[in-house]
């Protein structure tokens, strides 16, 4: 995934986002990012990681998007991830009527 210098992911999408919009695409991003770091420092526990996506989307929602899906997976195929597993964090919401999506691999 390409990025801007601010780190939203570069996407034909971002033109039909306003600019307050585009700043506000940012939080994507981070609450990915957040997600992956709340689970590594919290262990590898699938049922710690259902309360961690559901208080990532809950954040999603304070924000005004409306969240498909924020999840950490195992990069190899992803199923559930297990310690050791490379880990892929993927993401879709809607800000306005714009559906984006990110992702990074940890």
């Amino acid at each position: 995934t390409q990025r801007s210098d601010k780190g939203l992911a570069l996407s034909s999408r971002n033109g039909y986002l306003s600019p307050e919009q585009l700043e506000e695409a940012l939080l994507l991003s981070r609450v990915l990012k957040e997600l992956a770091a709340d689970y590594v420092a919290g262990g590898c526990d699938n049922e710690q990681l259902e309360i961690l996506e559901k208080n990532a989307i809950s954040k999603m929602r304070q924000n005004g998007w409306q969240p498909d899906y924020l999840t950490v997976r195992r990069q190899q195929d992803l199923q559930l991830a297990k310690a050791g597993d490379g880990l892929v964090v993927l993401g879709a919401a809607r800000i306005g009527s714009t559906r984006l999506i990110d992702n990074f691999e940890e």
